[in-house]
């Protein structure tokens, strides 16, 4: 198990490169676009420019903005659409949250689009923890036909990265030393000096965790952010054992729309107090 922290051997808490505010503030930079580039390169196997960061990772300024939970969402110069998200653990409708949000760009980048035809390329990055052993390390997910293996569509792939495996074929394979950048998401800091220890890109990526992890804010940063999902967990176990999820499947509006209210005024994203509730996110906007 990934987890977004550990005890470092100092005996203070550090937040790992994958963490979420970690990840977006180190490798959404618009002024040091290196590491990502590289990120890039290792998952896709091929040289990619950054032109821009669409919604840049420095986060601190602003703990409760809906935008901490969405992917960090890139634009390539030949106009590519990468959206990598880093799960540094697994649930069961993981990959739902995932694909609604890279659909949902799909679907405004056809908008934006004179045709069809001129639809860029949107590239999906799932770099994710707590997978099933038995999974591959790298799978790649297109719309295709099981028998005739055709293409539905030639311009959306999903690729996903099994962060786990990956750190444990590092260790023991050099071959794989390529995906290094990938594992150091998921290193405490004795695993993170060790794996970036002679590789210059790799050691500016420690010293930016390393300087994270001093940094107050966002300490306080992360702080606030692991008591929002700590919210989010006990009010969904609370539903639980209270039966109220049974009430909510036996049509139970008034208990629908109490626990909705309750959500909205912790802060909660309107994605999950709906699929808590079963309420429409048309309701839920209607409740605010």
């Amino acid at each position: 198990m990934a987890r977004i922290k550990c005890i470092d051997k100092d005996g203070n808490i550090f937040y790992k490169a994958g963490a979420d505010g970690m990840f977006k503030t180190i490798f959404g930079d618009e002024q040091d676009k290196e590491l990502l580039e590289k990120l890039l390169e290792v998952t896709l196997d091929e040289k990619v420019k950054v032109e821009r960061i669409l919604n840049p990772g420095i986060l601190k300024t602003n703990v409760r903005s809906k935008d901490k939970t969405l992917d960090l969402l890139v634009r390539g110069s030949d106009d590519t659409l990468y959206n990598i998200e880093v799960n540094m653990s697994y649930y069961k409708h993981l990959n739902r949250r995932n694909a609604a949000f890279v659909f949902s760009k799909y679907s405004e980048d056809l908008k934006v689009s004179d045709s069809y035809t001129n639809m860029n390329k949107i590239i999906q990055i799932n770099l994710t923890s707590e997978l099933s052993e038995e999974g591959e390390l790298i799978n790649e997910y297109k719309l295709i036909d099981e028998n005739t293996k055709k293409e539905y569509i030639d311009n959306f792939v999903i690729y996903e990265f099994n962060l786990d495996k990956l750190k444990e074929v590092c260790y023991n394979k050099d071959e794989f030393g390529k995906y290094k950048i990938l594992v150091s998401l998921i290193c405490d800091d004795v695993e993170l000096h060790d794996i970036c220890r002679g590789d210059k890109l790799l050691e500016k990526l420690e010293r930016k965790v390393i300087d994270m992890n001093k940094d107050p804010e966002f300490i306080e940063f992360m702080s606030e952010e692991e008591e929002m999902e700590k919210l989010q967990k006990t009010l969904m176990e609370n539903a639980r054992e209270e039966g109220t999820l049974q009430g909510i499947e036996q049509g139970s509006k008034e208990k629908q729309l109490q626990i909705a209210k309750n959500m909205l005024a912790k802060n909660m994203d309107i994605d999950l107090i709906s699929e808590v509730t079963n309420l429409s996110k048309e309701e839920i906007e209607t409740l605010k």
